[in-house]
């Protein structure tokens, strides 16, 4: 069910405008969702333990063919290992670990006009230093930065957004001074409540690597019996074929 992962430093674990398959558990490194220019602009850090991916599930970024779509782009800065839960295995999470999967998405369209406004308020950072900055997409194609923050506008209610003279170096946590939601206890819920359910999923796949073993067992001492009937058979076989040949070569033996 839960997924080891490994992205190298410089490479994206997502990015905005990809298919929405894994919600992200960030085991070691480090990440944050960065704005694609040239110099890739951290606006939020991702620290170890946390999650993140789950905000992009929401039904407004549902396309056409029912897929979920990424709005969002998030940097290894270091190489990271993480912890993935894809979106097809969430049905089991739901049925068997609901809190879990509540504490998952608990307020979770909060969280993303949170970090939708401080994409935003990134983007008019990056232009008002250098309105010659391109913004690469999944693609690989430039995109005049001014071109990206309309479409990015579009998007991002007035309400929703943040005035914050720097955006540089916030952190997941940071998020809960502009929010009625307690993202740290929220986390924290998150964390507890993954393990209990990587440790009883653990002691699920111990016990069926056990009944495999045992299976094993069985299935070596049929194909030991077998192989032992293959012999016979074979032996069997070839003192018919002789005892055949013999008589073909030899009419007058099976005359008398």
């Amino acid at each position: 069910m839960i997924e080891p992962g490994f992205t190298q430093e410089g490479w994206y674990i997502f990015r905005e405008g990809e298919k929405a398959r894994y919600i992200y558990f960030l085991i070691s490194g480090k990440a944050g969702y960065a704005i694609e220019s040239q110099n890739p602009f951290i606006y939020i850090s991702i620290k170890e333990e946390e999650m993140f991916g789950n905000t992009d599930l929401l039904r407004t970024n549902v396309d056409k063919r029912g897929n979920y779509m990424r709005k969002f782009s998030v940097l290894a800065v270091e190489t990271c290992e993480t912890a993935k839960l894809s979106l097809e295995n969430l049905v089991s999470v739901k049925e068997h670990f609901p809190q879990v999967y509540d504490d998952i998405f608990n307020k979770s369209d909060v969280l993303f006009k949170r970090i939708n406004a401080l994409k935003k308020r990134s983007i008019e950072m990056i232009l008002h230093q250098d309105s010659s900055q391109k913004i690469t997409d999944k693609n690989g194609i430039q995109i005049p930065i001014h071109e990206y923050k309309e479409k990015v506008d579009k998007n991002v209610p007035v309400e929703d957004a943040i005035d914050l003279n720097n955006v540089e170096n916030l952190e997941m946590s940071d998020l809960s001074e502009y929010s009625d939601d307690d993202s740290g206890a929220g986390q924290q819920k998150v964390k507890s409540g993954l393990s209990a359910m990587i440790s009883k999923i653990r002691k699920k796949e111990t016990s069926g690597e056990s009944k495999v073993s045992k299976l094993e067992k069985k299935i070596n001492k049929l194909d030991q019996k077998f192989e032992t009937l293959r012999e016979e058979i074979k032996s069997d076989m070839k003192a018919m074929l002789e005892q055949y040949l013999g008589k073909a070569n030899n009419p007058e033996a099976e005359g008398e």
